[in-house]
């Protein structure tokens, strides 16, 4: 997903290290970013993406990841 300048993220659930994520547009501006529950995941085509922590205080990593990664749990 190519976020835009100017786009905002909506969350729909609560986002932890190590959840699998998805963005999707759901309008003009408007991005939601949420939580895959496990057994969605294997019926989602989109991307996914794993939540981790960066190297500095409060930094957050979003790393893009495939249908297999997803589904092996945090590493």
């Amino acid at each position: 997903m190519d976020l835009r300048e100017g786009d905002r993220l909506e969350t729909t659930s609560t986002i932890r290290r190590g959840d699998v994520v998805c963005f999707e547009r759901v309008g003009e501006g408007l991005v939601r970013f949420r939580s895959l529950a496990e057994p969605e995941r294997a019926g989602y085509d989109g991307p996914m993406y794993r939540i981790d922590r960066g190297e500095r205080p409060g930094q957050v990593v979003v790393k893009r990841i495939g249908a297999a990664a997803a589904d092996a749990g945090p590493s």
